[in-house]
């Protein structure tokens, strides 16, 4: 299976028809084509609304509160993730939301970026600052 297209649209604060960004973070199970790897987290942030593609990151863990992780960037995803929970096609797995809601990009260049993040149930500040091109640290709180 894999996942559907979404294109949601949000009421903005005057009432008016405005699209948010909007993020996710999936916990990725690997399928019997990637058994060898260990589970992980994928973080998907829209930076422009609508688009196709969306940066992501593989995070080494996900934990409530605050906390520092190892990431990996990854090749762009497509923004069906937002919206998708269950099996990946060919075999690489499956992924459950744990996280996710609209974003705030304070500060975004190629290697540095500090967003909002609004979940349901509280505003993180993250902030991921690469060491090279593909590893980064991100930190939430």
């Amino acid at each position: 299976m894999e996942p559907q297209e979404s294109n949601e649209r949000r009421m903005g604060a005057e009432g008016g028809d405005k699209q948010m960004l909007r993020f996710v973070i999936l916990r990725h199970e690997p399928g019997e084509v990637s058994a060898g790897e260990a589970v992980h987290w994928d973080f998907l942030v829209e930076t422009v609304a609508g688009a196709e593609w969306l940066p992501t990151w593989r995070l080494a863990a996900w934990e409530e509160g605050a906390f520092v992780v190892e990431a990996v960037r990854l090749p762009d995803h497509r923004r069906a993730y937002l919206d998708y929970e269950g099996p990946i096609s060919g075999g690489r797995g499956r992924v459950k939301r744990v996280a996710s809601g609209v974003v705030e990009i304070l500060r975004q260049t190629a290697t540095r970026w500090e967003l909002l993040l609004h979940t349901n149930k509280k505003i993180l500040r993250a902030v991921g600052t690469a060491s090279d091109e593909d590893h980064w640290m991100w930190s939430f709180g």
